[in-house]
């Protein structure tokens, strides 16, 4: 049994180290796209339709605005090797150890009437907290219980339950996601 979850471990390490280096020999493109006023409702219809490709639900798309917000997806571990929304190994090992999720926010600005319009991508990395108080023997470190309260001195800054703490952005993510969208508006 042992043997069998070892193969397997080390399977899955390569296919995501192969992965990883296979993305990261290509130049990865401008974080940025710039169109002109007509391609306006395509460039919006691409970024919508390409960001549920990516399995991300949308929770705000505002079109006049040009804002368009994601809901957190929970981030991918080693064994859902299917999902690429982690490009290198470092991210799928951190993703695997913690509780992790990602939201993108894309923006369409018009930074003046001649210049058109410009896309940006930004890809939020959180990692879920849950900070419950817990009780731990004084002799061994065993956890002995474990109250559904917060400590106090996160309860006096209003944090009562699990929240998400911002750790960093994923400029891998939104290089292909940026990708994608140049893709389908260019069909």
């Amino acid at each position: 049994m042992r043997i069998a979850v070892t193969l397997l471990a080390v399977v899955v390490l390569l296919q995501s180290a192969c992965r990883s280096t296979q993305q990261a020999e290509q130049a990865p493109p401008a974080q940025m796209m710039v169109f002109s006023a007509d391609q306006y409702p395509a460039v919006h219809k691409a970024v919508v339709q390409v960001l549920r490709d990516y399995g991300f639900r949308i929770a705000r798309n505002d079109y006049r605005f040009g804002a368009i917000t994601t809901y957190p997806k929970e981030s991918p571990t080693f064994a859902e090797y299917w999902i690429d929304d982690a490009t290198t190994p470092a991210q799928r090992r951190s993703d695997t150890l913690n509780s992790q999720q990602r939201t993108v926010e894309v923006s369409i600005t018009q930074p003046s009437a001649d210049l058109g319009y410009e896309l940006r991508i930004a890809v939020k990395v959180e990692r879920l907290q849950q900070p419950e108080r817990y009780l731990t023997h004084s002799a061994t470190p065993r956890l002995t219980a474990s109250y559904d309260s917060a400590p106090e001195h996160l309860a006096v800054q209003g944090i009562d339950g699990p929240y998400a703490q911002p750790l960093t952005s994923d400029p891998a993510l939104q290089a292909r996601l940026l990708e994608s969208i140049r893709a389908a508006v260019s069909e």
